[in-house]
């Protein structure tokens, strides 16, 4: 595949100087020089790292139920659900594993020891979103261990005034939304709330979710700042298929929340201390009557957590950067046959340090951080990079980095077999070389990235008479592939957008790609912005995967490849109030992200907005 795509490649490369030559009368992309927070606050066209962005302006466009359908179309990610509305997601990026990418929210890192899937998207709503940043690659030198395979970052926004939107669509959904934010009192304050009911008129598959943010920010001086961050959701949900089996008596139930409390004291104009303290806790409670296996089970996590940063310039070219994180994690478990896991608690110590230095158009960039987990062995990871701006349109960018992800104390408890407090981390070197153009109507970049996992985590059985098992340290993967990326402004309000990701992963226990990470992906959006009406399109191509059926042995089976379109339409009124329609799955595809669960068919919806 790689051979069939060097013609592609060398016309990109070849176009971009072109390109560049073409725009030399356009003024830059403003964009370009947009400070990057999750990257240690660097501009786009400096940072070393692969980042995606996606504005509020997009997500109001095309006005999707979830963040997955923005989240899908960044070049190198791929989020696949287990069927209908609210089911769990899987987010993969460059092929890593869903536990390997760590999320954001309001810079707050979401943690949950007791959950072996990783973070779901399903239940955030966009409407609670302002922005989302998306690194692509390993960030564990900065972040630590979730960062193994990427950062996703999410932005609640304080944006002033009155805003709310209600919509209805297929099957009797429904959503409503409202958030204000202004002044009050020298208190800068943001509160939002948030409400989905989707149904696809299946026995047993109604999602309701509710999503709440709260965002206070004091300024107490010109050198000190406080606030407070809150963000969470009550989910209740049914699950109508298990492996395209009806199950009209399975469902969930889930709630979770963040509460912080940021500080920042700023002594010179160079130099700053932020701290955070957090809370984050989550719960999730599983039943289905008809399981002889598993009719019940219910997971609970806290985490606690202290992070101080502090940032300072040295000489105007050096950006030091060092921190520190504390965190507490207490995990509880059970299921019918009682409690499995009792308020086991696990404690995480970590530092980092950051150097950043400008030489004219070369920026240079390393840090190095140290993690320590209980019962794990502690854990360096560094990483290096570069970027160099051939002229200001153009830029190359490389780095090399090592990263690591830490055995949950659910794989090392296993209360659903043996345990292991063997187990060591699992460990990722990662390489990656990109190219990329920014100009007022074009922008593209090309990236080629190269992946060894080790130490790789999974279940092994180890007594067949019962099936007992453990998790242990059993395979090695090795990924790379090359992202492509281009966006094209013809006119001031039409704009253009098409992404490719080819992935080429290996298992190499097996020999065989990894599951549910196609070779190809492909995804194409147009943004019209008129006067008397706006039109947003999205088209996504995912190729062919190794999935699991487990009717059958050896489970391993070939998921197809499927593609979908959505449509929007939005049309404004007196008044700051707008119409909008929406369409998803506009052809009524049948297909499924995961094997043996079917996602929503064709479903339209009608809505008004209003903003002030």
């Amino acid at each position: 595949m790689i051979t069939k795509l060097l013609p592609l490649l060398i016309i990109v490369l070849v176009s971009f100087p072109v390109l560049a030559k073409e725009k030399e009368a356009d003024s830059s992309n403003p964009d370009i020089t947009e400070v990057i927070e999750v990257i240690g606050d660097i501009a786009q066209n400096r940072s070393v790292q692969s980042v995606s962005v996606i504005d509020k302006e997009k997500m109001r466009k095309f006005r999707s139920n979830n963040l997955k359908s923005f989240i899908s179309t960044t070049p190198g990610v791929l989020t696949l659900s287990s069927g209908k509305f609210g089911q769990a997601s899987s987010t993969y990026i460059r092929g890593s594993n869903s536990t390997q990418i760590l999320y954001l929210i309001d810079g707050i890192k979401v943690r949950d020891a007791s959950n072996i899937g990783g973070v779901s998207l399903a239940t955030i709503s966009p409407f609670l979103v302002n922005k989302i940043e998306i690194v692509r690659g390993p960030l564990s030198s900065l972040y630590g261990s979730d960062a193994m395979g990427g950062v996703i970052s999410i932005n609640s926004g304080t944006e002033s005034g009155i805003r709310f939107e209600t919509s209805l669509g297929s099957h009797g959904s429904y959503m409503g939304n409202v958030s204000w934010a202004g002044e009050m009192k020298g208190f800068n304050i943001s509160i939002a709330s948030a409400n989905q009911v989707y149904s696809d008129n299946i026995k047993n598959d109604q999602f309701r979710n509710n999503g709440f943010k709260a965002k206070i920010d004091f300024q107490g001086s010109e050198k000190f700042q406080t606030g407070f961050r809150f963000f969470g959701n009550i989910t209740d949900s049914g699950i109508p298929f298990n492996m395209n089996v009806p199950s009209p008596l399975r469902k969930y139930r889930q709630f979770n929340y963040i509460a912080a409390i940021p500080f920042e004291f700023k002594f010179t104009n160079s130099t700053q201390v932020k701290i955070n303290l957090s809370y984050n806790r989550n719960n999730y409670q599983f039943e289905d009557e008809e399981d002889i296996w598993n009719p019940y089970f219910k997971n609970t996590s806290d985490n606690r957590e202290i992070e101080a940063v502090l940032k300072t310039k040295i000489f105007n070219k050096l950006l030091f950067s060092g921190g520190i994180d504390y965190s507490s994690q207490k995990i509880f478990t059970e299921n019918n046959f009682g409690i499995t896991i009792d308020n086991v608690r696990s404690d995480y110590f970590s530092s980092y340090v950051l150097l950043n230095y400008e030489l004219g158009e070369l920026f240079l960039t390393g840090s190095v951080r140290y993690d320590k987990y209980k019962d794990v062995d502690a854990n360096i990871s560094p990483q290096i990079g570069f970027s160099y701006l051939f002229s200001e349109a153009i830029k190359l960018r490389g780095s090399y980095s090592e990263s690591f992800k830490a055995p949950l104390p659910v794989h090392q408890i296993n209360p659903w077999g043996v345990s292991n407090y063997d187990l060591k981390p699992e460990s990722g070197k990662s390489f990656e070389i990109g190219l990329d153009l920014f100009s007022k109507r074009v922008v593209a970049g090309i990236t080629y990235f190269s992946t060894g996992y080790s130490n790789l985590i999974d279940w092994v059985t180890i007594d067949f008479t019962t099936w007992s098992g453990q998790y242990q340290n059993i395979s090695s993967a090795d990924i790379k592939g090359i992202e492509l990326e281009f966006s094209y402004t013809p006119l001031d309000n039409l704009i253009l957008n098409l992404t490719h990701t080819y992935l080429d992963s290996e298992d190499q226990s097996t020999g065989k790609p990894l599951p549910r990470r196609p070779e190809n992906t492909t995804a194409f959006s147009i943004t019209y912005s008129g006067k008397f009406f706006s039109l947003a399109g999205q088209f996504r191509y995912i190729g062919s995967r190794i999935d699991f059926d487990y009717s059958s042995y050896p489970p391993q089976t070939e998921n197809p490849p499927f593609n979908t379109y959505d449509l929007t339409t939005t049309f404004p009124i007196k008044n700051s109030f707008s119409l909008y329609f929406k369409m998803t799955n506009l052809f009524n595809e049948e297909y499924q992200e995961f094997f043996g669960y079917v996602s929503p068919g064709r479903r339209l919806e009608a809505g008004i907005t209003y903003n002030n």
